[in-house]
């Protein structure tokens, strides 16, 4: 977790309890409370993105095969978007409404960097607050992704072959809890 977050009392008796409810499921991710208010668009997308609201069991970490740490990633700085996506690709997830956690506006932190460029107005009015070092290395970086979700796919194939089954469906939609 970054420094200037927080985990409320409940974040993880929440997220145990979701785990030990579902057995089946690979993730819990709860809401996030935000230290600001921002546009309605922002509130999911935000949540959505970000790690510290996850709670994984071990094998589905290293199923998604952990964050990348691909020196391009690490200049582009979406690990935490980039890993959500895997996981949501190739593990069952359970998402709680309840927030556990909360994100706090600082000076310079990225909820502060994007609140007049992202938050404060629709998803569909956003300014870009992309670097132009973060522009030449996106391109790459979404090829490395896909690269990793590949490799994911393949290890689904190869464990669903080694237990007799057929390969697991991943679009199924993610559970409420």
């Amino acid at each position: 977790m970054d420094h200037d977050d927080e985990y409320l009392p409940r974040h993880v008796s929440v997220c145990l309890g979701v785990l030990a409810a579902h057995p089946r499921a690979d993730f819990v991710k709860t809401g996030v409370a935000l230290s600001e208010p921002v546009h309605p668009d922002w509130e999911p997308r935000i949540a959505a993105s970000l790690t510290r609201n996850l709670a994984v069991r071990a094998y589905g970490y290293r199923l998604a095969g952990g964050f990348h740490e691909e020196p391009e990633v690490e200049v582009f700085g979406n690990d935490d978007v980039l890993f959500n996506r895997t996981l949501r690709a190739c593990c069952r997830g359970v998402e709680v409404v309840e927030k556990t956690v909360k994100f706090w506006r600082r000076p310079g932190n990225s909820f502060d960097r994007q609140m007049t460029a992202k938050f404060s107005r629709p998803a569909t009015e956003r300014v870009s607050t992309l670097s132009p070092r973060q522009l030449d290395v996106q391109d790459r970086v979404n090829d490395i992704h896909a690269r990793r979700l590949q490799e994911v796919r393949g290890r689904i194939t190869r464990i669903a072959a080694l237990s007799g089954r057929r390969r697991p469906r991943h679009s199924e939609p993610h559970g409420r809890a």
